[in-house]
């Protein structure tokens, strides 16, 4: 019964999982555009500013990422599932703590966002860069933290968790990649003051002199970003785990207590 009532819930997911893997894959495609590296074919050593900037980010990709992502956190509101309702706080939790910091970055050294990036044609307020590049940079990232926490926490014949005890979790996930965020960057204003700091080219030459050290600063920042991002997802995870285990073990009558009260229970 436990098989069957398990292969029917997955097979109800296919079609999350498929839609999941378009996203990906439209994601896929933008990567693929954004990290295509500049024409090195000329033989003079002094390389050209068109030459140094990376192509701009198409338009349809934007687009298509906006179309994908928005039609279906739409789509999973009017059609609920718990595991729809989970990607919808992780990629939600994500894109929102994304845009915030990328308003900070996009004011401490825009051009990480445009010489760094592809650019976009025609945005260049900071405030406009932050949102553009909060979506961008993290749906997708919010999308893989729901799909594995959503699955931790509603397959196998364990208690399941319902959807909104994992928005604590999330928003202390949220907590600590602020954390490391600042920690990331506080690191990052020691590594610029060493002799002999230089940033990488082409950016050296693209970016301001004065905006070095921003610059690095907050690709600092952001690595610590997406590091505590894995890592948290992960913790997540085997949290979630440990306590459905914990419900399974406790009398078929106190199954539906909150999460406080079940770690009370395993502590007396």
């Amino acid at each position: 019964m436990i098989r069957a009532a398990t292969s029917g819930y997955v097979r109800n997911s296919c079609c999350v999982w498929g839609m999941l893997m378009a996203m990906l894959l439209s994601f896929a495609a933008v990567a693929h555009g954004q990290t295509e590296p500049p024409d090195s074919s000329s033989a003079s050593n002094e390389l050209a500013s068109s030459d140094l900037l990376l192509k701009p980010l198409h338009p349809a990709k934007i687009v298509i990422q906006l179309v994908v992502v928005g039609g279906l956190l739409v789509f999973w509101t009017f059609r609920p599932d718990p595991l729809r309702q989970v990607l919808q706080i992780g990629i939600t939790a994500e894109v929102l703590y994304a845009m915030l910091q990328d308003q900070i970055s996009a004011r401490l050294c825009p051009e990480y966002f445009t010489v760094a990036h592809p650019r976009i044609v025609g945005l260049n307020d900071p405030t406009l860069l932050g949102i553009a590049w909060g979506f961008l940079g993290a749906w997708w990232g919010g999308a893989l933290i729901g799909a594995l926490t959503g699955f931790s926490a509603r397959l196998g014949s364990w208690p399941k968790m319902r959807p909104a005890e994992l928005l604590i979790p999330f928003a202390c996930l949220l907590v600590f990649q602020a954390i490391v965020t600042a920690a990331a960057g506080w690191l990052g204003t020691h590594e610029v003051t060493e002799p002999g700091f230089t940033i990488i080219e082409p950016l050296a030459s693209q970016i301001p002199v004065a905006r070095h050290h921003a610059c690095y600063i907050v690709s600092r920042m952001h690595q610590g970003t997406y590091l505590s991002a894995i890592i948290g997802g992960v913790v997540i995870c085997g949290w979630i785990v440990r306590h459905r285990l914990l419900r399974a073990n406790l009398p078929q009558a106190s199954r539906c207590l909150p999460v406080a009260a079940i770690v009370v229970d395993s502590l007396a």
